[in-house]
């Protein structure tokens, strides 16, 4: 896709009915704009939370989970300093599908263009979970899943994640998200 500049309203109109998922944010990575695909997403995936209304202004690093935000703010200052186009593809499934993305991330003027677009969605087989909600939370009830795969981390066992599709379909009271080592190594070899 080609980015046409102009004054911010004209040229963020061409993103608009885009199927991606688009963002714009700013030089200090808050929020500018968001296309009608964030919405989509946001209320397919039970984020009616998230709809940009809510969300344009916001600092995109306070709703990137904590084990990702130095990641992507140097991935985004990278790319505002050297204006270099950069490709990062993560996975961000639901529990029944799996999906990749692959984001691109451009500058445009004082902005950044975000734009994620589907590269693969396949349909999980769901086994259910057999065992006991309480053998997920930690000593404060909360249960850590992993913020691309949907992993969930077992409390007691080091570094243990274990996939239950269904189980994310019902989300417990206290989630919190983390980054499971498979993930880690997958889509962020380069960082420590």
């Amino acid at each position: 896709m080609e980015i046409r500049e102009g004054s911010p309203p004209d040229w963020l109109a061409q993103f608009e009915n885009e199927p991606s998922i688009i963002f714009v944010l700013d030089s200090t990575f808050h929020l500018r704009y968001c296309n009608a695909s964030w919405d989509r997403f946001a209320l397919e995936n039970g984020g009616s939370n998230l709809l940009r209304k809510t969300q344009i202004g916001v600092d995109v690093m306070e709703i990137t989970p904590e084990p990702l935000r130095a990641f992507y703010s140097a991935l985004y200052s990278r790319v505002l300093k050297s204006g270099e186009e950069t490709d990062h593809v993560y996975e961000c499934s639901s529990g029944e599908k799996l999906r990749l993305f692959r984001m691109r991330v451009r500058r445009a003027d004082t902005h950044l263009v975000v734009i994620n677009s589907l590269a693969l969605e396949q349909e999980y087989e769901d086994y259910g979970f057999p065992g006991d909600l309480q053998a997920l939370q930690d000593d404060n009830g909360i249960v850590t899943m992993c913020c691309h795969c949907r992993k969930t981390r077992l409390p007691n066992a080091v570094n243990l994640w274990v996939r239950i599709p269904g189980f994310v379909n019902k989300m417990p009271p206290l989630v919190s998200h983390g980054i499971c080592s498979d993930c880690f190594s997958t889509y962020y070899p380069d960082f420590d």
